[in-house]
């Protein structure tokens, strides 16, 4: 039953640490304290047979329990914590029947009170798992629950017993019982329990006596503290029929909101057992009532009162100084953090901005104060001091700016664009944006990052890249068309001939078809890595849309085949020659690689999920075979090469190669999936393309 205190013998500390050689010492000095408090507590006892007005005892039994590290010792404390309440009360002049129902009362009280505190406050406070005293209200409030229902069923147990044997309920009555038990646990308990958890940090090398006793204080304020606690306590309680119990409460409360809570509790309880011994001899308002059973009572529940409330601030005070401590290493943190992040940003070679929601700089890096031509403060209208136009030449309107764009769109995709800073120099940035909530979703968008990277010398070695490439291209393209011509020539005079001269015709025929059509594909793969981005609002479906001019340029009329779009395919903030080269090849393979006898049938759907555009292009073919579906997005690879029915249908294995390259180039992806027939009204087989790009901002009207 007690074996749910959670301790752990190895690391435990011991409340009396003063003999050192061992467990038994210590146990035998538990024993010694137990039997001095019991005494203590009978030497109020006013006429023999009677019960005493005082119980320390209950506070020491609650921590000598509490603080032993095992189930077998804390099974030979209760029995030896009874044999010596026994033999205590035998020698008082207890009669044997007020012994039994006295031993089982305190017993029973102490073993209820460590088991509901290991049940309410388990991990968190020492004895029961923790390491920690009262420093909270929601464990003061638990603990304190835990004491009270605890000595009430001690309470109820001995005045019930004791009125069962023919006992006088005046001076056994159940409310005096509960409040003698109840504050000789809350006077000896509490300040023993700190006095364990400063013994307990000590030993961990966590604070220093003087921490524990006087905080951040000095000697001087405890000294005025002491010297005004004797003062009034003298004056209120030193003096009969003097009705100023209550001068003494801003004393606890200038305690518990100073000092340490070790120090509070110990203050009031040091002075509230003297306030008792006062009571009991006639001094104090509490010293002249009716019965000295009802002295004593009030003035515990006077001290208990007092106790309580100088508890409360203490916790208070600790729960504010722990959050005040967590605040401080959290503002530590943080500031470690932006300095870390500032040495990042620093040492970035892209330039990175942060505006406010009105589109003015509020902070940059070297690398944008570069290439923006800023100051260290940055500069409070962009627009103002730096030119920014399209690649194409034309200016960039003010609200079509990025940081403009992040705040409607949310994310702007890279892009390039001119921009001529206020000394003049021209430049070529790709740009990226992004818009800031503060760390909070859904929020007002407070402002955008916009991120810059000099690209002016890789556009124009793409540039010339690419115009040798378009040079090599003619060049290449010029012969090869030239004997095209003549094999075509060649096998057109051999009509009808199937001998071994018309077949190397053919294969030469074949031959040339497919190098015209990789030099066509490499130069588009070098235009999709390198070439510039210049994004548009696009739009894909409707009569005049991308998808329908496809359509009409890969299916001639009478030839059968569909390619239609289902509900409505959002506009999206693109390239359009990219993505047009993007679809075409797409819906070129969809058409192209279907099963003999297969009407082909294309399907495109989207929808609009955020600041993104998700386009799903389904077709009825012969499917992708299983685990190339992320392959045929390398290069030069082909997937049905030995598909039957597929072996004539050509290609170079560099279509989805540049299809991916274009998303990705967008900020966006492409992948596929087995289609599981969606296109084909049930029917097996098909793929599914599924492509993400930017969208563009909504229509206003």
């Amino acid at each position: 039953m007690l074996s749910t205190s959670g301790h752990d013998a190895a690391a435990h500390v011991d409340l009396l640490p003063v003999v050192r050689t061992g467990p038994l010492p210590r146990f035998g000095l538990w024993t010694l304290t137990y039997a001095v408090a019991a005494l203590v507590g009978r030497a109020t006892v006013l006429e023999p047979g009677g019960l005493s007005l005082v119980w320390p005892a209950a506070g020491v039994a609650f921590l000598w329990l509490l603080t032993q590290p095992t189930p077998s010792w804390r099974r030979a404390c209760l029995v030896v914590m009874a044999v010596v309440l026994a033999a205590v009360l035998v020698a008082t002049g207890a009669s044997t029947e007020q012994v039994v129902v006295l031993v089982v009362a305190n017993v029973v009280q102490t073993v209820v009170a460590v088991v509901l505190l290991a049940r309410w406050c388990g991990g968190a406070v020492l004895g029961v798992g923790g390491d920690a005293s009262v420093h909270d209200l929601g464990l003061l409030v638990r603990g304190s629950l835990a004491v009270a229902i605890a000595t009430l069923l001690g309470a109820a147990i001995g005045s019930g017993g004791l009125a069962l044997l023919g006992a006088d309920l005046r001076a056994a009555s159940l409310v005096d019982w509960w409040g003698r038990n109840l504050t000789g646990v809350f006077l000896l308990g509490v300040v023993g329990h700190l006095v364990w958890e400063a013994l307990s940090e000590r030993a961990r090398g966590r604070t220093t006596w003087r921490e524990s006793v006087l905080g951040t204080l000095g000697v001087g304020e405890l000294v005025v503290l002491l010297v005004a606690s004797v003062g009034l306590y003298v004056l209120a309680f030193g003096q009969p029929d003097m009705p100023l119990a209550f001068a003494v409460v801003p004393l606890g409360v200038w305690c518990a909101s100073r000092f340490p809570t070790l120090t509070a509790v110990a203050h009031t309880s040091f002075f509230g057992a003297a306030l008792i011994r006062l009571t009991l001899a006639g001094r104090g308002p509490f010293g002249s009532l009716d019965t000295p059973e009802t002295e004593v009572l009030m003035t515990q529940g006077f001290l208990m009162v007092l106790l309580l409330t100088v508890l409360a601030v203490a916790t208070g005070r600790d729960e504010r100084t722990r959050l005040i401590d967590e605040l401080r290493t959290t503002q530590t943190t943080l500031a470690e953090r932006a300095e870390l992040l500032d040495a990042m940003t620093e040492a970035m070679t892209e330039g990175v901005v942060v505006t406010d929601d009105a589109g003015r700089i509020v902070r940059t890096n070297s690398a944008a104060r570069d290439l923006l031509g800023s100051d260290p403060e940055g500069v409070a209208d962009p627009a103002s001091a730096y030119a920014v136009r399209r690649m194409d030449g034309s200016p960039l309107a003010r609200d079509d700016l990025p940081s403009r764009r992040a705040l409607r769109e949310g994310v702007v995709a890279p892009h390039d664009l001119q921009v001529e800073s206020a000394a003049g120099v021209p430049r070529v940035l790709s740009v990226t944006a992004a818009a800031l909530t503060g760390g909070v979703s859904p929020a007002p968008r407070a402002g955008a990052v916009v991120v810059y990277r000099d690209v002016t010398e890789d556009r124009r070695r793409s540039t010339r890249l690419a115009d040798f490439a378009a040079v090599v291209a003619h060049d290449l393209r010029t012969p090869l068309h030239v004997t095209h011509g003549w094999i075509q020539l060649a096998a057109a005079n051999r009509s009808g001939d199937d001998g071994p001269g018309a077949k190397a015709l053919a294969r030469a025929n074949a031959s040339c078809e497919l190098m015209e059509s990789l030099i066509d594909d490499l130069l588009a793969q070098a235009v999709a890595e390198d070439g510039a981005i210049h994004v548009v609002p696009l739009v894909l479906d409707g009569p005049d849309g991308l998808v329908a001019r496809l359509a009409t340029e890969l299916l001639a009329p009478g030839e059968q085949g569909q390619v239609v779009v289902e509900g409505t395919l959002p506009e999206v903030l693109a390239d359009p020659d990219m993505v047009r080269q993007l679809l075409l090849n797409l819906v070129t393979n969809a058409l192209k690689y279907v099963a003999p006898g297969t009407v082909p049938r294309v399907v495109l759907t989207g929808r609009r999920d955020g600041e993104r555009v998700r386009v799903d292009v389904t077709d009825n073919g012969v499917g992708i075979p299983e685990g190339e579906h992320e392959h045929v997005f390398e290069r030069f690879h082909r997937a049905h090469t030995r598909t039957p029915g597929l072996e004539g249908v050509g290609g170079t294995g560099l279509g989805l190669t540049i299809c991916r390259t274009i998303a990705e180039r967008h900020g966006g992806t492409l992948w596929c999936e087995p289609a599981g027939g969606t296109a084909s009204g049930g029917a097996a087989g098909g793929t599914v393309f599924h492509l993400d790009l930017p969208a563009a901002a909504p229509r206003s009207g």
